[in-house]
């Protein structure tokens, strides 16, 4: 085997259970969450159950059987609502003072309260799903297993995406390479690293099960987000841009990559997770004055940051981006 592709194996050896881009482990329907939304308001406005489990299981069961559905009654999936900017937290941190969002409000409108019609507002779910960042405050690990993940997976696969089908016409992924190279990348500036690891593995096919004996070691269920979305085909065991997505997924990570795309404080990007902007209007926007002030650069990762002037040969796989 390659002794590059040894070292990555060796790091995910040495990694930590779910040091990798994480959700928890409940199902992200965007449906089911909203719907436990429904039953968090009504409990918090009238206390109509002895505590918000009790208050989402009334309500799931009553929809599953007025509308036919096959709901989830587990009320720690809302722990997902918080991740999509859904909710807010509040003061407390629990969930009965949690803040419901103007993206819950938007789709409530889109849809007339009839979450079951994802089709009315798919481009909410697939605007907050790209805006999710890996790590932030809303993850309980933040700072443990992902203290060193700071990154917008969703930019950060479309990226990598791009560049292979630019090299190769492949606009697509495997599972494998999605699973263990990509979703364990910490920062945007492991980009490259990544891309060689992801050309020594097609190099190398048989060192597959290599990676695959940590398949629930790094079970992340980002994945489960990542098929949400309408721009991706995720069949066959691959991720894949659809064809006529090519050109929206360019452009977003074009805006992204020449535009503003780091957070100063925790603040910020909780503030732009529950707008309704897009990752597109965020790249666009300008810090106002003094904003700046009294906030924990949490996001900003300075050690990458080149200062100064030098001479430096690279070299790297086809649509890295050397010439860049």
């Amino acid at each position: 085997m390659n002794p590059i592709l040894q070292d990555k194996i060796n790091e995910l050896t040495n990694a930590q259970k779910f040091e990798c881009w994480y959700l928890v482990k409940h199902n992200p329907d965007f449906c089911n969450l909203c719907y436990m939304i429904d039953a968090l308001e009504e409990y918090q406005s009238f206390h109509n159950a002895a505590n918000v489990e009790d208050a989402v299981n009334q309500k799931i069961t009553q929809i599953n059987s007025s509308k036919g559905l096959s709901l989830s009654n587990n009320y720690r999936t809302l722990r997902l609502a918080y991740f999509f900017g859904l909710l807010k937290m509040g003061e407390t941190g629990s969930y009965q003072d949690a803040v419901l969002t103007d993206v819950f409000k938007e789709i409530r409108i889109k849809c007339n309260s009839n979450y079951e019609r994802t089709d009315l507002y798919q481009d909410v779910i697939n605007r907050q799903i790209e805006k999710l960042y890996i790590s932030s405050e809303i993850d309980e690990s933040y700072n443990g297993v992902r203290a060193k993940f700071r990154i917008f997976p969703i930019m950060f696969l479309y990226k990598v995406l791009l560049e292979l089908g630019n090299t190769t016409g492949d606009y697509s992924i495997s599972y494998v390479e999605y699973a263990y190279l990509v979703s364990t990348t910490p920062k945007t500036s492991d980009y490259l690293q990544t891309m060689i690891y992801i050309k020594l593995l097609r190099d190398d096919p048989s060192a597959e099960s290599s990676f695959t004996q940590f398949d629930s070691k790094f079970d992340n269920r980002m994945n489960k987000a990542i098929e949400l979305l309408s721009f991706l085909d995720c069949s066959n065991h691959r991720i894949k841009i659809k064809d006529e997505y090519i050109k929206y997924v360019a452009s977003v990570v074009y805006a992204f990559e020449n535009g503003k795309n780091e957070f100063v404080s925790f603040a910020e990007y909780e503030k732009f997770l529950c707008s309704t902007k897009s990752m597109r209007d965020f790249a666009d926007d300008k810090l106002e004055d003094g904003e700046m002030e009294n906030s924990d650069t949490i996001f900003v990762d300075e050690s990458t940051r080149l200062t100064g002037g030098t001479n430096v040969i690279l070299y790297g796989v086809p649509g890295a981006g050397k010439s860049w």
